[in-house]
């Protein structure tokens, strides 16, 4: 029998799984991966870095990489710095630094409960402007699904932190913040583009409320109205809420006659006139088939006095029309009438 020593002199070739991991880097350098794949195996091979020199120049040369983009080697220097029990003068910005290195390798977690813990330790930092962009930032990213690590793999697959949980807080820390409507729009674009319109009408209503007078309050005050169209079922069913949405296009066009959405608001103003008036004239149809006539010209009256410029306003006369013929010497023919000026 071959002794230790021997065996692991011999070489009977590659193992299966080397030869699988060769063919795999293979097919990566011919599809343009090569230098990415450099960088992965070269921070894999490398060992933590020690911090050296005093902790200003040691922070400077974290600086220094992150202006290169060598945001895990500031990592490493940064973490091994403030680890240093003279690191006092220099901690604060070594630890906002940090909180940088994090998002942007895709620490996202981390890096908001950093920040979190930075903007509570240093509420009055000359950095907390900027801890509050990061925090901006990394809140647009997890909404818009950023990823991170190697190839876009997120570091935390199963990942519980929310954009919105990020902008959420932000508001709360510095409501009247440079980023604070800026926070509150994005959020509520969210919930509009994912069709939650129930929670869209909530944020945009949030926006106008807590941010009177802000870039985004004309925006708002469309996109209200528009989330309530958006998030009926119909005048059968929410005949209130469509009432409200009308209501908000013709406010929308009283208060900004030139605005960007005017067009548009006086579009889905007809839509909601329409629907309206079909529903009351669908109403007073089914009282005329049921022989409540009286109660059929109060619906037929209300479409041609509420929603005149309607297909169904034309629609209602014609009605109006029969009943006088059809029920003459009636009280309800009599109101029908009135309204032909006959």
């Amino acid at each position: 029998m071959d002794s230790p020593e021997l065996s692991l002199m011999t070489n009977p070739g590659p193992p299966p799984n080397t030869l699988a991991v060769v063919r795999l880097l293979t097919a990566l350098v011919a599809i343009g991966l090569g230098p990415l794949l450099a960088v992965a195996v070269t921070g894999c091979a490398s060992t933590k870095r020690v911090s050296i020199g005093d902790p200003t120049t040691s922070l400077e040369r974290a600086q220094a990489e992150i202006g290169q983009g060598k945001h895990q080697l500031a990592l490493e220097e940064l973490e091994s710095l403030l680890k240093r029990p003279d690191a006092g003068p220099v901690r604060e910005r070594a630890r906002f630094w940090r909180t940088v290195c994090l998002r942007k390798l895709g620490y996202h977690e981390k890096s908001y409960e950093s920040l979190k813990r930075f903007l509570e330790d240093y509420p009055i930092s000359a950095l907390a402007p900027k801890a509050e962009k990061e925090l901006f930032e990394l809140g647009v990213e997890l909404l818009q699904g950023a990823g991170g690590g190697f190839l876009g793999i997120p570091h935390a697959l199963g990942m519980s932190l929310s954009g919105a949980v990020v902008l959420r807080y932000l508001k709360d820390v510095s409501p009247n913040g440079r980023w604070a409507a800026d926070a509150q729009r994005i959020i509520a674009q969210f919930y509009f583009d994912e069709g939650d319109f129930a929670m869209a009408i909530t944020e945009y209503r949030a926006l106008i409320d807590d941010h009177p007078g802000s870039i985004w309050q004309p925006l708002a005050e469309y996109r209200l109205p528009l989330c309530r169209l958006k998030n009926s079922r119909g005048a059968a069913y929410d005949r209130k809420l469509l009432e409200d949405a009308l209501a908000g296009f013709q406010q929308y066009e009283r208060r900004h006659p030139g605005g960007d959405y005017v067009k548009l608001a006086r579009v889905h103003a007809k839509e909601v006139h329409n629907m309206l008036a079909e529903k009351n004239y669908r109403i007073a149809d089914f009282y005329l088939d049921s022989k409540r006539i009286a109660a059929a010209v109060f619906y037929y009256k209300s479409t041609v006095q509420d929603y005149p410029e309607t297909v169904w306003a034309q629609e209602s006369l014609s009605r109006l029309q029969l009943v006088v013929k059809d029920y003459p010497d009636t009280e309800a023919a009599r109101s029908a009438a009135e309204t032909l000026d006959l």
